[in-house]
This record gives structure tokens, sequence and C-alpha cells, in this order.
């Protein structure tokens, strides 16, 4: 094998390594910014709760002593 096929084939890999490296970041970008989207519409659906101070309970307090 010539320098010169040497060469045009390892451009050719770089090349097609290139593309898959760059279609990869599309997709992790695509991900990330639907993960974004989902993230801020459950942040909006967040619900309001009520709740009651409850006191302790005696035998657990003995126990935690």
């Amino acid at each position: 094998m010539a320098i010169s096929e040497a060469l045009e084939r390892t451009d050719r890999m770089t090349m097609s390594a290139e593309s898959r490296r760059n279609a990869t970041l599309r997709e992790i970008e695509r991900h990330r910014s639907s993960f974004a989207r989902a993230l801020r519409r459950a942040s909006e659906e967040v619900v309001e709760a009520e709740f009651e101070d409850v006191a302790p309970n005696r035998r657990a307090q003995k126990d935690a002593a």
C-alpha cells in the first residue's frame, strides 16, 4: 500500500469518525432539550398540599433517649 493510499484511507476513517461524533452530539443535545422541557413542565405542575404538626409519641421519645 502506497503512502498516499494510506493517507486517503486514514482521511476517510477520520471523516467517518467525525460524522459519527457530530451525530452523537446532536442526539445528546436533542435529549437534553427534551429533558429540560419535561423538567419545566413538571415544575409548573407542583401541587399545593396541607399538613398538620403531630405531637411525637411519648413511647418513641423514651425509646430515643
